[in-house]
């Protein structure tokens, strides 16, 4: 098969989508793109081995590189297509943006996505997420903070406080009590309230279950109808400014978003009519998706924004009543901070499950003696010698056992070959035979710890692209697996879905890369497993959760961090974190280990 870069782009994603930000050069080596500079992601590597580390002869580690300038570009991105559409339709209400800073609480991150735009605000979802972003705000108290999730005494103590000391902050209300508690607590001309309400749409996303009446978050329609009497007997209407709720996230169905965009928008204009009258704003929440594994339609922020804008003036126009657009307000966390966190990881090993560097002659002796002149029409037939061949190894002696593994190996790679050539081969891809046939003979140790770098891999099954920083000009010649260091079966990342597209594109040894229909294989395309030890395995889009929700399984830590920028077309590199000590991780268990002079406790 002729190969072509295009088509490394296609199987990866590269070049497109969420991955716009990598390209692959000619030599076929993975790229990043930042300031309108062109980078080899093999060459921040040896510059950082170079000059940030000082030990294993310079050669880098695994690393979490960070790129803060993606982060600025996609709040700019969003901004600039929301005011656009805006402007474009007359519409009336403003954007109001905010960052839920649960997706990603470090300071850095934190601090880009409020120098990158004066008009994004932030969100709390607990008082600690509170007390956080007012020390970022300190000096910036007219920025918009949004107080969301369970608010005990303290919790609304502190946002009294923090409006004595003039901070902007917009007050969410999710029951009856937190109601009484914000009133009885806060001066009422300091109020600005929006009652977050469960959505009673069903949305499809990888989180949907916070849609619908069953949903964790928000006012039932009972419990809405009650906080409404409340602001009316104390003759307070005037408190409630906008609505709130949650579509999921991830959210992907055009038709679902038009559902909850219709719900909220409807709901707003009731608000209205019911003498809320100082109602302005309508905070859709999350729900905006990264487009991980490329197979997304483009321009997911353009039509998210369209469906907004456009609903709103159509059903606020067919009420018949005179009432502004809303404000829009978004919380968009995944879109903001995904883009600009990689994994970057050193293998330590490659392994073969079976036997190796049979030769053909060797090869083909073996497949005539065990299968002849056997025909197989069906999937099912190739699937039941499968099962059959495999049951023997329950009969074998441990003495023949290494015999019996160089023929399954050889018969493995037979059968799967034929199947490859059978139609609809892919519609067993459940059945545990398939699952074993199909499983790549290879596997990459890597020296990282999944539950640490990339733990929604194991936490929520989220998917994450895998992706080669060598080779990409080549046509892969094998699936292989990634595993971590640490002793949990759960410890890999392997998945690789195919993309959709008519064009045809297989590895060498067959398993297709694109499809009409997607498939997922337990293993990534490399384009030769000769050289991937001493490359690198990128693992782009990261930057969203993995830093709050990692595990120190093993008690295996953080990876040294990395910042890489471009600034007057100079690469700036920057040392932010080394790898976590042993020192410190087993300090946290209540556990002091000392030991002078030895770099590998410290």
């Amino acid at each position: 098969m002729n190969w072509s870069i295009e088509n490394s782009e296609l199987i990866y994603g590269i070049n497109s989508g969420d991955l716009h930000f990598l390209s692959i050069d000619q030599d076929g080596d993975l790229l990043i793109n930042l300031a309108n500079k062109s980078v080899k992601i093999k060459d921040i590597l040896q510059m950082i081995g170079d000059q940030l580390f000082d030990y294993n002869n310079n050669i880098c580690p695994s690393i979490t590189l960070r790129m803060p300038q993606l982060i600025s570009f996609q709040v700019n991105k969003i901004i600039n297509t929301f005011t656009n559409e805006i402007q474009v339709n007359n519409y009336q209400g403003r954007f109001k943006p905010l960052y839920p800073i649960k997706v990603n609480q470090r300071k850095r991150e934190i601090n880009t996505v409020v120098k990158s735009h004066s008009d994004y605000g932030l969100e709390a979802g607990t008082k600690s997420e509170l007390l956080l972003i007012l020390n970022e705000l300190i000096d910036n108290r007219s920025r918009l903070i949004m107080c969301n999730g369970v608010k005990d005494f303290e919790y609304v103590n502190i946002i009294k406080q923090s409006l004595d000391e003039n901070y902007m902050i917009y007050i969410s209300i999710e029951s009856t009590d937190e109601l009484h508690r914000v009133l009885n607590q806060i001066d009422k001309n300091k109020l600005q309230l929006i009652f977050r309400i469960k959505p009673y749409v069903n949305t499809e996303g990888h989180w949907s279950i916070s849609t619908g009446r069953n949903s964790k978050f928000g006012l039932s329609i009972n419990e809405l109808k009650k906080i409404q009497d409340i602001l009316r007997d104390r003759h307070q209407e005037d408190l409630l400014i906008g609505i709130h709720s949650h579509p999921g996230s991830q959210v992907e169905d055009l038709d679902d978003l038009q559902n909850y965009i219709t719900f909220l928008v409807n709901t707003y204009i009731q608000l209205y009519k019911d003498g809320f009258t100082n109602i302005r704003i309508i905070n859709y929440g999350g729900g905006l998706p990264i487009n991980y594994d490329s197979n997304l339609p483009s321009g997911l922020i353009e039509n998210y924004c369209q469906l907004i804008v456009k609903t709103s003036i159509k059903l606020i126009a067919d009420s018949g009543i005179d009432i502004y657009h809303p404000n829009i307000m978004i919380e968009a966390g995944r879109a903001v901070t995904a883009l600009s966190a990689m994994v970057l990881i050193r293998p330590l090993e490659v392994k073969s499950i079976f036997p190796n560097n049979i030769p053909d002659i060797e090869e083909k002796s073996i497949i005539e003696k065990y299968l002849g002149d056997m025909e197989f029409s069906s999937p099912e037939e190739i699937l039941k010698y499968w099962i059959k061949w495999n049951n023997k190894i329950n009969s074998i002696s441990y003495h023949d056992l290494l015999n019996f593994e160089l023929d399954t190996g050889i018969i493995k790679k037979y059968l799967r070959s034929k199947l490859f050539n059978l139609p609809n081969f892919e519609e067993h891809i459940h059945s545990l035979a398939y699952t074993k046939l199909m499983n790549p003979d290879h596997y990459i140790v890597g020296n990282f710890s999944v539950f640490n770098s990339v733990c929604d891999s194991v936490l929520v099954n989220q998917y994450f692209p895998i992706i080669p920083t060598s080779d990409l000009d080549k046509q892969p010649e094998l699936l292989i697996r990634l595993t971590d260091i640490t002793c949990d079966s759960d410890g890999e990342i392997s998945t690789f879905r195919t993309k959709k597209s008519e064009k045809v594109l297989t590895t060498q040894n067959g398993y297709p890369l694109t499809s009409s229909k997607v498939i997922e294989w337990n293993g990534f395309p490399i384009g030769s497993i000769k050289n991937i030890k001493s490359s690198f395995i990128a693992i782009p889009l990261a930057g969203a959760y993995q830093d709050v929700i990692e595990f120190d399984h093993n008690l295996i830590g953080d990876l040294p961090d990395i910042e890489f920028s471009i600034e007057d077309d100079n690469i700036i590199l920057k040392k932010l974190s080394r790898a976590q000590s042993v020192k410190d991780i087993v300090k946290e268990l209540g556990y002091d280990i000392e030991h002078e002079d030895d770099p590998y406790i410290d």
